[in-house]
């Protein structure tokens, strides 16, 4: 509800762009130029769980909609174009809303809802990182990236059903969105954040403690993090 609220508010800021030149009901009207413009409002859950607008502005002499199927998004096109009504200039709006706050059922398969923060699935078929951050793309979303406290009980919610992994000797740990593959020392969020910038970066002491041999992170079941080699295989958890 948040999220159309935002979308609302924002159409109210545009609508006295609809009254340019007055706002006579004229029965003809022709597209000056046939020029027009197109903006695309998309309003999303970001990290940390904070709804976030954006606009984008296309020129396009004959717009067509596209299909937007942004994990999260709710779309809204509007069609901003220039009329000449009566020897009158004037500025129409129209729009076509898409709502995706909800992906099928077929992309939520596993998944599980942590109102307040969003679906998560744990994967325990052990893999390496690079796999498990695959296989989380392919499934509309990404490894986690753990932004608080209260995320990282996702992590212990799922250690707390002690649950079994497979094709791993570590059962203890999963693999996280988080690496330093780029640069040694630079923790990178698979989101594109600095570690420092995600709201959470609680290192097991002495971690992290592999150097350039371990450029990548998993998170114990008390949350907490560590270095870990590519050669390892771990299970992973998936948001989204």
């Amino acid at each position: 509800m948040d999220s159309m609220n935002a979308i609302l508010n924002f159409l109210l800021l545009l609508l006295p762009l609809c009254l340019v030149n007055g706002a006579e009901s004229e029965t003809f009207c022709s597209a000056i130029n046939g020029e027009s413009f197109r903006y695309t409002v998309r309003s999303r859950r970001n990290e940390t769980s904070h709804r976030i607008v954006s606009v984008d502005l296309q020129k396009d002499s004959a717009p067509q909609r596209k299909n937007h199927s942004t994990n999260g998004d709710v779309v809204l096109d509007v069609a901003h174009t220039y009329l000449q009504c009566s020897g009158k200039e004037r500025i129409t709006l129209s729009s076509v809303a898409s709502t995706m706050e909800l992906q099928s059922s077929a992309s939520r398969e596993g998944y599980e809802l942590f109102p307040g923060l969003g679906f998560y699935k744990l994967h325990t078929k052990a893999v390496d990182w690079e796999t498990a951050r695959s296989i989380c793309v392919r499934e509309g979303g990404h490894l986690i990236v753990i932004n608080s406290d209260v995320e990282a009980d996702v992590v212990k919610k799922f250690f707390s059903r002690k649950p079994k992994f497979t094709g791993t000797k570590y059962n203890d740990f999963v693999f996280v969105g988080v690496h330093d593959y780029l640069k040694e020392g630079q923790y990178m969020a698979v989101t594109g954040e600095p570690l420092d910038k995600t709201g959470y970066s609680r290192w097991k002491s002495g971690q992290p403690d592999g150097g350039s041999k371990q450029n990548y992170v998993v998170a114990d079941m008390d949350g907490l993090l560590f270095d870990t080699s590519q050669l390892n295989k771990h299970a992973f958890i998936c948001e989204q």
